[in-house]
């Protein structure tokens, strides 16, 4: 009996380290998961206003800052008519702490990227 007591807790324990390993790996996705949401409801403004106006980018600048991004430089179109292409460059940095041994953790940068082109919907007269 007493072995079957000791596989069990082995077992929990590798049991508990893959699910902090993968709560580790998650984070920074989760974060890049939300860079781009972010990103992308901006350039769908984009789409409908014809360009990047400067409200708009303060506005992206400040949501990025609010969920913890760093060093964020925005490039965008700002003004484009109907049919004319629209592009949107965000990139940042999300600092996180991830472990590095079995008790210490270290700081880690995560870039991140934004790059996408899309078309004008707003009609110009």
């Amino acid at each position: 009996m007493p072995s079957k007591a000791l596989v069990f807790g082995i077992t929990l324990v590798m049991l508990v380290a893959v699910f902090v390993l993968m709560i580790e790996m998650l984070l920074p996705l989760s974060a890049k998961i939300e860079f781009d949401a972010i990103c992308r409801r901006m350039i769908l403004k984009m789409e409908v206003e014809g360009g990047l106006n400067t409200s708009a980018k303060n506005e992206l600048l400040s949501e990025l800052s609010d969920k913890g991004f760093t060093n964020v430089a925005i490039q965008g179109t700002s003004h484009a008519r109907y049919g004319e292409e629209l592009s949107l460059v965000v990139t940042g940095e999300y600092e996180y702490s991830m472990l590095s041994d079995l008790f210490t953790r270290k700081d880690s940068v995560g870039k991140m990227k934004y790059d996408k082109i899309t078309i004008s919907r707003k009609v110009i007269n």
